[in-house]
């Protein structure tokens, strides 16, 4: 995905998962590369509480975490732009 390429929808922000988020290290990067003005909510998946709680110390209430399998998403189709 070339994120430089992604356009906000009109009508709400733009909806970005990271499955397998880990400590959050990529987040900065990810937003980093976000086109200028793009007001995106950003959400999280890992497995691993204990990675959650590393991430979370990362990047604050920026990003909303959830527990879950990749396998299994918890979330409906198409919930998300990217």
């Amino acid at each position: 995905m070339a994120l430089q390429d992604v356009t906000q929808p009109r009508d709400r922000p733009l909806r970005i998962l990271e499955i397998g988020i880990g400590t959050g290290a990529n987040v900065d990067l990810v937003r980093a590369r976000l086109p200028r003005g793009t007001v995106a909510d950003y959400w999280g998946l890992d497995l691993s509480t204990g990675m959650l709680a590393v991430c979370r110390q990362r990047t604050g209430a920026s990003v909303q975490l959830v527990q879950g399998d990749a396998h299994a998403l918890p979330f409906p189709d198409a919930a998300f732009d990217r």
